[in-house]
């Protein structure tokens, strides 16, 4: 009985570890992930924030030499925006102006850009996605505050 309650102990322990999944570091960059942000205007400063598929979020900004931990989104947003925007790939835009926003996509060595400006709107499901991933990250914003 003992034998067995071992066993399936070790068996969970090995289950809940290999369900975790891949853990990122700033050393160790998700491939396949999605990045989003701003910038432009009269400074003409960037900022990024990279997004793997487990909901880890790194960031930069222009003149930035490397990314930085900046802390998690849900991991469902992050798997539907990763969904969604492989579903839209010939849907991609570039209408860059003054003050630009961008998603980016990159699966590999695959990468779909959608770029627009504040007078250039994207389509309906390029902003849902837009919104729902800076809402996403706002939420971690305020809580580093």
């Amino acid at each position: 009985m003992k034998r067995i309650a071992l066993g399936i102990i070790s068996s969970l322990i090995i289950f809940l570890c290999a369900c975790g999944g891949p853990k990122y570091s700033v050393r160790n960059l998700p491939i396949n992930f999605v990045e989003m942000g701003n910038g432009g205007g009269f400074t003409g400063e960037y900022i990024y924030y990279k997004i793997a598929s487990n909901g880890q979020v790194f960031t930069s900004k222009s003149g930035d030499t490397a990314y930085a931990e900046y802390g998690a989104i849900p991991k469902k947003t992050a798997k539907n925006a990763f969904k969604t925007l492989g579903d839209m790939k010939d849907k991609r835009i570039s209408m860059p102006g003054n003050l630009n926003y961008f998603i980016f996509r990159a699966e590999g060595d695959s990468m779909t850009s959608w770029l627009w400006s504040d007078d250039k709107k994207p389509s309906e499901e390029i902003s849902d996605i837009y919104s729902s991933l800076n809402e996403a990250i706002s939420a971690i914003s305020s809580l580093n505050k």
